[in-house]
């Protein structure tokens, strides 16, 4: 069998991003003839017809969205390559891509990624959140090198997915001056007291339950927030108790005047990093994990 030639590879996946042969042909600099030869050799090689027309534009056809991945991923081991090989090629051209799910809290992101970026000068930091759903996507569609998650996340068969253990938080109460010594001056008792919560099926949420039913607490659910960051602006001004990870705690205390209520023993997240299976190691994604790693032991993390 003969070897698959990667210029056509390279000329199909710049087809795919462009939406059509002379968009590819001009951001290639070479005729659109060219591209178009090079993309009927790569069709008649594997056998499959890889692309076609709606509309005005090119797109590929359901192999075609295979293809387009397995040439993506061709190209991502390509540049990981060189990082290992020239020694941290160019860091000019280093761009992070990084996808965090909704439930983590953003004070934790922001802590995991910061020295990172500190010590990897022209380092560019893409970061996006989104549902366990959406970042679990940007990752088998190339959109993100790593998702931060607290939560599995399932390969679609397509592509295998490495999950790296980040260590655990155990949780606890926070609550503005005012809404703390209330809860004080019950003795911890949460019962009756209004409480701030992360949507239905989120860790966050599924650990304070479990916590709840099993010390027969029944505080009241006075909101629930997909965004934890709004969640924080609500609880700083007393709305009600917030449930947060204890390795943000420092944080919530400087930047929103939280003040602890009280811990939730036995309560804890996982927090992990989710990569593309790997046989080179990308030293920059190994930076963020081992950081992660050092955050959330050194701060309440086990």
């Amino acid at each position: 069998m003969d070897d698959l030639n990667f210029h056509h590879l390279l000329a199909f996946a710049a087809v795919v991003r462009a939406g059509g042969v002379n968009a590819a042909s001009r951001q290639q600099l070479v005729s659109a003839s060219t591209i178009s030869q090079q993309v009927q050799l790569l069709e008649r090689f594997l056998g499959v017809k890889l692309l076609r027309r709606k509309g005005r534009r090119v797109e590929p056809t359901e192999v075609g969205r295979v293809v387009y991945r397995y040439a993506e991923e061709v190209f991502s081991l390509g540049r990981e390559l060189q990082l290992v090989a020239f020694g941290k090629a160019s860091p000019a051209e280093r761009h992070l891509r990084i996808s965090a799910e909704m439930s983590v809290p953003k004070l934790l992101v922001r802590q995991l990624l910061q020295p990172v970026m500190a010590r990897t000068p022209g380092l560019k930091l893409h970061c996006r959140e989104g549902t366990h759903e959406e970042v679990a996507n940007d990752l088998v569609s190339h959109q993100a090198e790593m998702v931060l998650t607290d939560r599995p996340v399932v390969s679609d068969g397509q592509r295998r997915v490495f999950h790296h253990s980040l260590g655990a938080s155990t949780l606890c109460l926070m609550a503005d001056k005012k809404l703390a010594a209330r809860a004080s001056r019950q003795k911890g008792n949460i019962d009756g007291l209004p409480v701030l919560l992360p949507s239905p099926g989120t860790a966050l949420r599924d650990a304070f339950e479990r916590w709840a039913a099993e010390e027969h607490a029944s505080p009241r659910i006075a909101a629930e927030f997909d965004d934890t960051a709004l969640m924080k602006e609500f609880g700083a001004v007393g709305v009600g108790l917030l449930v947060l990870p204890q390795v943000v705690e420092s944080v919530a205390r400087k930047h929103f005047g939280l003040k602890r209520v009280r811990l939730l023993e036995g309560a804890k997240i996982d927090y992990l990093a989710v990569t593309p299976y790997r046989r080179i190691v990308d030293p920059v994604l190994d930076q963020v994990v081992l950081e992660a790693r050092k955050q959330l032991v050194g701060a309440g993390g086990n």
